[in-house]
C-alpha cells in the first residue's frame, strides 16, 4: 500500500472531515481535534480508506487518543452497480517509531498480530485488509456488534451489591461469553505453532526487538513492585524484594509450558457480540498489545473484575458469589499444571494478579490496589 499521508486537496473529503469532527466529543486523554494537524492527518486516514470503499460517503472519529486515532469511514461500494454501502475502520499509531519498535504497544503488534491471533481461532478478530507503514495506518474489517460490557451491567446492583434476577441472568450471560471466547483463544491447538509464526514476524520487522513478541512495557511492573516494597517498609533489593521480582518474572517471561499467545487486552469493551446464522459470535477489535504471556493474566482479569476497562467499573461486581464462580469455571478451562480448588488459590494467578497490580501502581501512582486480599 503506497503512502496516503499526503492526499491531494479535496473539497468532498474536506466536508467529510470538518463533519467528523464537528460530531465528536473530546474523551479523557484525548489530544484535540479542532487543529490544523488533526484535520490533515483525518484527511489522509478518509483519503486511505477510498482505496478499498471507492468514494468516501461519511466518517466518524472513534478516539483521538495519545496513542492511537481510529476512525470509521463508509463509502461507496467498490461495485458500482450494488449501491451498497461499505465501512472499514482506519487506525493511526502516532508514535514516529512505532512501525519499528515492537517493544511496546503499537503499529507492529497490531499488524502481525491480528494475522496471528486469526490464525489461532478464524475470524476471531476484525481482519486486517490494508496498512501503511510511512503513515503507520491500518485499515480493518469493521465490526458489528454489541460491547460486551454492556451485559455486565452495574446499574441495576441493590446498595448490598447484589443484583435483581433479570440482571444477574444477563451478567452471568456476559460472563459466559467472555470465558468461552478466551477459553476457546488459549487453548487452540495451534498455539505453539501461531507463537512461533508472531513472534518471527516481530523479528524480522523490528531486528532490534529485545523481548519479541512477549509482553508490553515488562518494565512497568517492575517498577511498581518498588514502589509497593519501598511503601510498605522494606528496602529495595533485599530479599523480599527479589522474592516477589522472581514471581513477577515468572508472569511476564513464562516458561514455554505456560505461554499463551493473545491481544493481551482482556477488557469486555473491546469484545463485540453479534448474532449471525451461526448463532451468538464474540469478536475482539483491538490487537496493538498483542503478546506471548501466561496463562493466568486473563484469571486475574476477570478475578479483578477487569481493572483494564477505563475507570475498573467491574470491581463492586466482582465481590460477588457468582462472579467468583464464573472465574474459577474459566480457570479451570485454562490453567495448565497443578490445579488447585479455586483460582486465588494458585500461586501462578496468585503471581498475575500482583503483575497487574504493579502495573496499576506505576500506571497510576496509587499503591491501593495491590493492598486488596483476594
Amino acid at each position: 500500500m503506497c503512502s496516503m499521508s499526503i492526499p491531494p486537496r479535496s473539497p468532498h473529503l474536506e466536508t467529510i472531515c470538518q463533519q467528523a469532527i464537528a460530531g465528536y466529543t473530546l474523551k479523557t486523554g484525548d489530544s484535540p481535534v479542532d487543529t490544523a494537524k488533526f484535520e490533515r492527518l483525518l484527511l489522509s486516514m478518509i483519503a486511505a480508506s477510498e482505496k478499498f470503499l471507492g468514494k468516501a460517503v461519511s466518517a466518524r472519529i472513534f478516539s483521538a487518543g495519545m496513542r492511537s486515532v481510529v476512525i470509521s469511514v463508509v463509502g461507496e461500494h467498490a461495485e458500482r452497480g450494488s449501491g451498497a454501502p461499505a465501512t472499514v475502520v482506519v487506525k493511526h499509531f502516532r508514535r514516529k517509531d512505532s512501525a519499528t519498535n515492537s517493544g511496546g504497544f503499537g503499529y507492529l503488534r497490531e499488524k502481525h498480530g491480528l494475522s496471528s491471533l486469526n490464525s489461532l481461532v478464524e475470524s476471531s478478530y476484525s481482519q486486517l485488509l490494508g496498512w501503511d507503514d510511512d503513515a503507520r495506518f491500518l485499515i480493518l474489517e469493521y465490526v458489528l456488534g454489541t460491547h460486551l460490557s454492556e451485559f455486565l451491567s452495574v446499574s441495576s446492583l441493590s446498595e448490598n451489591g447484589n443484583a435483581g434476577q433479570d440482571a444477574s441472568a444477563h451478567i452471568a450471560e456476559g460472563l459466559d461469553l467472555w470465558s468461552n471466547f478466551w477459553a476457546t483463544q488459549l487453548n487452540s491447538t495451534r498455539q505453539q505453532t501461531v507463537q512461533e509464526t508472531f513472534q518471527r514476524s516481530l523479528v524480522t520487522a523490528d531486528a532490534r526487538a529485545r523481548y519479541p513478541g512477549r509482553m508490553t512495557s515488562p518494565q512497568l511492573a517492575f517498577k511498581g513492585l518498588e514502589k509497593f516494597v519501598v511503601d510498605s517498609g522494606h528496602s529495595a533489593n533485599n530479599a523480599y524484594h527479589r522474592e516477589l521480582e522472581a514471581q513477577l518474572s515468572s508472569i511476564i517471561f513464562p516458561d514455554p509450558a505456560h505461554s499463551v499467545l493473545s491481544s493481551a487486552d482482556f477488557s469486555p469493551q473491546n469484545m463485540l457480540v453479534s448474532q449471525s446464522q451461526r448463532g451468538t459470535e464474540v469478536r475482539g477489535i483491538d490487537a496493538e498489545g498483542t503478546a506471548i504471556h501466561h496463562w493466568a493474566l486473563p484469571v486475574a482479569e476477570i478475578l479483578l473484575g477487569f481493572p483494564s476497562h477505563p475507570e475498573s467499573r467491574f470491581e463492586k461486581l466482582s465481590t460477588t458469589a457468582s462472579w467468583h464462580d464464573a472465574c474459577n469455571t474459566f480457570y479451570q478451562q485454562v490453567y495448565r499444571g497443578a490445579t488447585y480448588q479455586t483460582a486465588a488459590d494458585d500461586p501462578c494467578v496468585q503471581a498475575a494478579v500482583m503483575t497487574i497490580r504493579c502495573t496499576l501502581i506505576e500506571q497510576t501512582g496509587m499503591l491501593s490496589p495491590i493492598n486488596r486480599v483476594l
